[in-house]
């Protein structure tokens, strides 16, 4: 009797979910294929290790486990939706040790939590090509990503979003040189730099940082560096001062870049400067608010401002402060 309700009430619950849409999915297995052996491997870790410097691993399904790179590889995924490499939740997902070059394409890493850079700590050269690191945490440096040293990470046609940190919740570069090439970094969220935090050489180039939150520098925090957007937008991002960049003794070169809509609940909306931002024409710095001074701009006492062509418009309570 028991087993037959069992079964009946397996039948019913059965039906409901299928006639309310809802679908319940198991992850796919992890495969991975060597291009060149031939060989298939059900850990990624594995596959690396089997592995000659300069093949390609051909990744697909949901691979568990945290990997780390000693050799020159390349990495491809199905896409960011098919592929996904899920951490332990103890540890940084990828860790790419310092010498060695390695292209990571079209899957997903997630579910990291480590001190520095809970989905990639990156001491080596790193190519992120339509890739998404979304949903993991570094109690330290880097949520999505930490480039540690004088190092190289490049990400192009990828997203990083959704990642948490005490500094850097998207990204934390490190002293090493970092560009964004037709890229998003949003939805993340730190105490400085709550989408990018710089301290080394970082470059936009058509790329987007917006809806970010951080205490300093929602969108990005430049500590004594150098920032350059090139046709790139801030955009959405909320800090206490400079809810979309934060220039602390840094330089900040703006060609053809929008910042735009971003808020401070204390200073400068779109951009608190404290070292030297240079405004190229075409350069847009529109629809920025801040609580008390600076809705454009809050330029620091002893910063230099070169508007050399940009346009402040629109913003509230001024377009720009400058600190007596």
């Amino acid at each position: 009797m028991f087993k037959a309700m069992g079964i009946r009430t397996g039948l019913v619950l059965a039906v409901v979910l299928a006639v309310s849409g809802v679908v319940a999915q198991a992850a796919s297995a992890c495969e991975v294929q060597n291009k060149t052996s031939k060989a298939k491997y059900t850990e990624l870790q594995a596959a690396v290790n089997a592995a000659e410097a300069g093949q390609t691993l051909k990744v697909t399904g949901t691979c568990e486990g945290n990997t780390t790179v000693e050799k020159d590889l390349t990495i491809i995924g199905k896409s960011p939706e098919a592929t996904t490499l899920k951490g332990t939740g103890s540890g940084s997902v990828v860790t790419i040790i310092g010498g060695v070059t390695v292209t990571v394409s079209k899957l997903t890493i997630t579910g990291g939590k480590a001190s520095d850079g809970g989905g990639i700590y990156n001491e080596g050269t790193l190519t992120l090509s339509k890739a998404t690191v979304s949903g993991n945490t570094a109690t330290a440096l880097g949520g999505g990503i930490i480039n540690v040293g004088a190092v190289t990470l490049t990400l192009s046609k990828s997203t990083v979003n959704g990642n948490t940190a005490g500094d850097g919740g998207g990204i934390y570069n490190y002293g090493g040189t970092l560009t964004l090439s037709k890229s998003t970094v949003s939805g993340n969220t730190a105490g400085d730099g709550g989408g990018i935090y710089n301290s080394g050489t970082l470059t936009l180039s058509k790329a987007t940082v917006s809806g970010n939150t951080a205490e300093e520098g929602g969108g990005i925090f430049n500590e004594v560096a150098t920032v350059t957007l090139e046709n790139s937008t801030v955009s959405g991002n909320t800090a206490v001062r400079g809810g979309g960049i934060y220039n602390y003794g840094g330089t900040a070169t703006l060609n053809k870049a929008t910042v735009s809509g971003n808020t401070a609940t204390a200073l400068g909306g779109g951009i608190y400067n404290l070292g030297t931002a240079t405004l190229n024409p075409k350069t847009k710095i529109t629809e920025n608010k801040a609580s008390n001074k600076g809705g454009g701009i809050y330029d620091g006492k002893y910063a230099i401002l070169v508007e050399a062509g940009g346009t402040v418009l629109g913003n509230t309570p001024e377009n720009l402060y400058t600190q007596p």
